[in-house]
């Protein structure tokens, strides 16, 4: 098995010139091919009160299996991970707080029928568009010399890691996003889950759920493209998250944990899973593992803000920024990852990291956010 190394904090400060991405007539026809692809039968129309409509696909039907190593598979909607964390196993009784995080990105009306998961539905100019964005995003996003450091860590040889991040609602420009993420990276296999407010990929400003996958030839962000296998009927994968952490109100803080590579556990609840056979870096684990946030802007912009774009101050309990960006990196056990084995890293001053170590009963915090 790899060795696991472990980034507490690793920083995307997006500001190279876009050219704006554009497809051959070749190209074109291919995205056409794709976006027909994803208009399955279904079985059942849901309208969010965001104006979303998802169609309840059959589960055999949806965009996953369209991939060449997915047509013989053995998956089915029962499936869950034969490895369950310590987190998962003590949720039997969900505090009141999972139990608002958990129904507030449940689809409305009971969600979709049994046997089948809900697939967003877009129109082709939206799909290029998206696509578009996903091509330039794909450019930029895999770390290079200046943006990426990896500690090497011998005991962090686990399969499964996770983090805690408290989700905020910032304003972006229309050509601009915001994130927060954990990071799992072997070679050019990567995969990132957290929260986003995104324009370019959600026509909108609101905070939602997201994953991204660049593993062979797809590379996508949420069920866009063959690769993330939904098993749940009533969440999507680009849910909206609400309620959201607010300055002097109520802390929302979002669990995201990923077992052996594959399952993805969003606040003890299994979302759906990456098949290993797609990856081949990642295939038995992970050798960079990061948490953090993630910004892009055009350049001549002002910075849009990580976190909540306010300072930290005071201590833990009563400080609006810590509580807000506050992160918990675990291991396969629920275990706090020892500082020793962890380095922080941003790519622009503007932003903080910062690392308290251990605080009260939250166990290992650290801060993230800006600019300032």
């Amino acid at each position: 098995m790899a060795l696991m190394y472990l980034i507490i904090l690793f920083f995307f400060v997006l500001n190279h010139q876009s050219q704006g991405t554009q497809f051959s007539d070749l190209q074109k026809l291919e995205l056409e091919r794709q976006y027909n692809l994803l208009k399955k039968p279904s079985v059942k129309t849901i309208k969010t009160k965001h104006g979303d409509i998802y169609d309840c696909v059959d589960f055999y039907k949806q965009p996953a299996f369209d991939h060449p190593l997915l047509k013989t598979h053995m998956f089915h909607p029962e499936m869950r991970p034969s490895y369950i964390s310590n987190r998962n196993k003590s949720a039997k009784t969900s505090s009141e707080e999972d139990k608002i995080l958990l129904n507030s990105i449940k689809l409305n009306d009971g969600g979709c029928p049994t046997g089948t998961v809900p697939i967003r539905r877009y129109s082709k100019d939206d799909y290029i568009k998206i696509m578009q964005f996903t091509k330039e995003y794909a450019s930029k996003a895999k770390p290079n010399a200046n943006q990426q450091v990896c500690f090497d860590s011998n005991k962090s040889k686990s399969r499964n890691k996770g983090g805690r991040l408290s989700v905020c609602n910032l304003r972006v420009e229309p050509d601009q996003f915001t994130s927060g993420e954990f990071i799992l990276q072997n070679g050019d296999d990567r995969l990132q889950v957290g929260y986003t407010v995104n324009p370019k990929l959600n026509k909108d400003n609101k905070t939602r759920m997201f994953q991204y996958i660049h593993a062979g030839q797809s590379h996508c962000f949420n069920v866009l493209c063959p690769g993330f296998i939904s098993v749940r009927s009533d969440i999507p994968i680009d849910a909206v998250i609400e309620p959201v952490s607010r300055a002097g109100r109520e802390i929302f803080r979002r669990f995201f944990f990923i077992y052996q590579v594959g399952w993805y556990e969003k606040d003890a609840t299994i979302i759906g899973f990456w098949p290993r056979r797609m990856f081949t870096g990642m295939a038995k684990s992970a050798s960079y593992v990061a948490i953090g946030g993630e910004t892009y802007s055009p350049p001549r912009k002002p910075l849009p803000l990580m976190g909540s774009g306010y300072k930290p101050g005071g201590n833990y309990d009563t400080s609006w920024f810590a509580r807000c960006v506050s992160t918990f990196v675990v291991g396969e056990n629920y275990d706090q990852t020892p500082p020793q084995d962890t380095e922080k890293y941003t790519t622009n001053k503007a932003y903080v990291v910062a690392d308290k170590r251990k605080v009260g009963k939250s166990g290992r915090v650290l801060y993230y956010g800006g600019p300032f």
